[in-house]
């Protein structure tokens, strides 16, 4: 369930994702889409996920300089 649906980083906010009944966190997978504006160089961020009392965050970047619209496809996996 998501909570947030960011399009922007309003006071960095983060976007939260919140399972109603329990997964194996073994087969979560999560993505982020650039679907909007324009960004030199990519956006860059933090994806952090919350487990058992322990929080573990990685980097992430997207080598575009401008969001999908939200279209998907081969050609849009950089996105």
């Amino acid at each position: 369930m998501a909570l947030k649906d960011h399009r922007s980083s309003p006071g960095r906010e983060y976007e939260f994702i919140e399972f109603e009944s329990p997964v194996d966190i073994r087969e979560v997978e999560a993505s982020v889409n650039f679907y909007k504006g324009d960004c030199p160089g990519g956006p860059r961020g933090e994806v952090r996920i919350e487990f058992d009392g322990r929080i573990y965050g990685a980097t992430f970047s997207i080598p575009s300089s401008e969001g999908n619209q939200g279209r998907s496809g081969r050609s849009q996996q950089d996105f």
